[in-house]
Order: C-alpha cells, then sequence, then structure tokens
C-alpha cells in the first residue's frame, strides 16, 4: 500500500522529498487470471487498455502545460524525480508546493491516504479520493488513470491558498493532460 503522511509544519525543501518518497513507495498489485477468457473476451480487453490512458507514454513534468503553470503562478517548469522505479514532479509555487507522482502498478485502493480527512472525489469523469493531512496544511487527490496505474497531486498551500483548493484546481488540468496523452 501506498500511504501518504501527514506533512505538519514543513519547508518545500521536506516537501519535495516526501513527495519522492510517496512516489517511490509505490508496490505493486497483480490481478490473477483464471484462465477462461475467450478469444473474444481477450481481444475486447486488449482493445479496452489500447484506448485507456496511461503513464507510459508521458512524464509527470508533462501533467501541466505552460498555461496551466502560468495560471497556478508556479516558480519554476518543474523538476522530474524517479525513485523505485516510480516517476514525480515537483514545482515551486509563489504560494505552496505542488509535486504529481505517477504510481504505475498502483490501483486507486493501493494508494493509502487514511492519516487524513479522506472523502470520494471526482476529477472530470473519474471517481479519485481526497485527503487532507491531520494538520490540515497539506492534500492529497488520488486519481485513477486506468485499471492498474494511479496519479497522486500532492499540494501545500500557503498564504491565501489552502492545500486542498488548489489540489481542487491542478488535479482537473493533470486528469484531462493525461487524458489527452
Amino acid at each position: 500500500m501506498i500511504h501518504h503522511t501527514n506533512l505538519k509544519k514543513i519547508s518545500k525543501k521536506t516537501f519535495a522529498a516526501t513527495a519522492v518518497l510517496l512516489a517511490a513507495a509505490a508496490t505493486s498489485s497483480c490481478s490473477p487470471s483464471n484462465g477462461t477468457d475467450t478469444a473474444g473476451e481477450t481481444e475486447r480487453s486488449a482493445q479496452e487498455s489500447t484506448d485507456a490512458a496511461s503513464l507510459e507514454n508521458i512524464s509527470p513534468c508533462d501533467t501541466l502545460n505552460q498555461k496551466q503553470e502560468n495560471k497556478i503562478n508556479t516558480e519554476n517548469t518543474g523538476t522530474t524525480r524517479e525513485a523505485a522505479g516510480s516517476k514525480s514532479c515537483r514545482w515551486t509555487l509563489s504560494e505552496g508546493a505542488l509535486s504529481v507522482a505517477f504510481h504505475p502498478n498502483s490501483t486507486l485502493d493501493d494508494i493509502n491516504l487514511s492519516e487524513g480527512d479522506t472523502q470520494p472525489f471526482s476529477v472530470n469523469s473519474k471517481k479519485g479520493k481526497i485527503s487532507q493531512g491531520i494538520s490540515g496544511e497539506s492534500c492529497t487527490v488520488a486519481i485513477p488513470v486506468n485499471n492498474s496505474e494511479t496519479v497522486t497531486v500532492d499540494t501545500l498551500g500557503e498564504g491565501k491558498t489552502t492545500s486542498c483548493d488548489l489540489a481542487k484546481k491542478v488535479a482537473p488540468m493533470v486528469e484531462q493532460n493525461i487524458s489527452d496523452s
């Protein structure tokens, strides 16, 4: 399981390191086959997986375009990180920090957001989850990309920007850009 922890009184640098560790914590989940697929079901299944969005051909830093980065007042174009096979990208914002992490072998249920107040949260047409950290300083949105991949948007707001407001603003952008890729 992936554990997103409370980010209590942390700096932007610590937030970045924590986001990388969270991305690295992704674990594999496999669905056993019962061997009863017919040729038609296998073809349909292959076609559905081809049509579905995938994290394979996109970088986490490509989940926001320049116009979107400007809209949320990024101070940089994103810094890519990779740890234990999971990729993430971190942006510093004028009022906070943002990290997008790919979990290529984790379903939405594999992402553990239990340390804060977790609620269902729809992002465009995807049914995901949103979790505010115990201290209220961090917020995570988890979005299923397909049946075996999930993306998380971790935010830390500062000043007038709350973490969950930032996450709710950025998550639809990220989801749309992944779906369009």
